[in-house]
This record gives C-alpha cells, structure tokens and sequence, in this order.
C-alpha cells in the first residue's frame, strides 16, 4: 500500500488489516521526503516480495477467489461529501 499521508482513506488502516494474513507493506510518501525515494522504497519491498512469491510453490487458483480493489484517497468527485 502507498499513500501520500493525507488522504481521506488511509491507506496504512488497509495495510494493517491485512498484515498476518498477506505479504503486505506500506510506504508514505510524504515521511520519505520525495516520490522518488518512495518509488525507490517500493521497488525494494515489491523486489523482496517477487523474490518470496518465486519460492513458493504455485497452485491452481479460480478466477473468483482473485480480489483487487482501488480507491483514490480524495482528489477524485466520488470522496466529496
């Protein structure tokens, strides 16, 4: 999860909720001083995740057990009140 640090939906609740039951990780934007070490932060957590997934042995999967959602912590029309 990334969140600038401001938002409306916090993106660290979300990250928190999940942690024990996924690899999970959170980055704010704004406590690592620019997007660029952000970006570069997250490269590394998405790099050291890619490296555990390619250790596990893959299994099949139905289409509907897939979940992925996204929301936009509040520059968007839909998050006014």
């Amino acid at each position: 999860f990334c969140g600038l640090g401001c938002e409306a939906v916090d993106a660290q609740w979300y990250a928190e909720q999940m942690e024990g039951e996924k690899p999970v990780a959170y980055v704010r934007i704004q406590s690592e001083g620019s997007c660029e070490a952000a970006l570069e932060k997250l490269e590394s957590i998405a790099l050291d995740m890619k490296r555990e997934l390619d250790a596990q042995q893959r299994e099949p999967v139905d289409v509907s057990d897939i979940r992925l959602g996204t929301k936009c912590g509040g520059s968007d029309w839909t998050t006014a009140a």
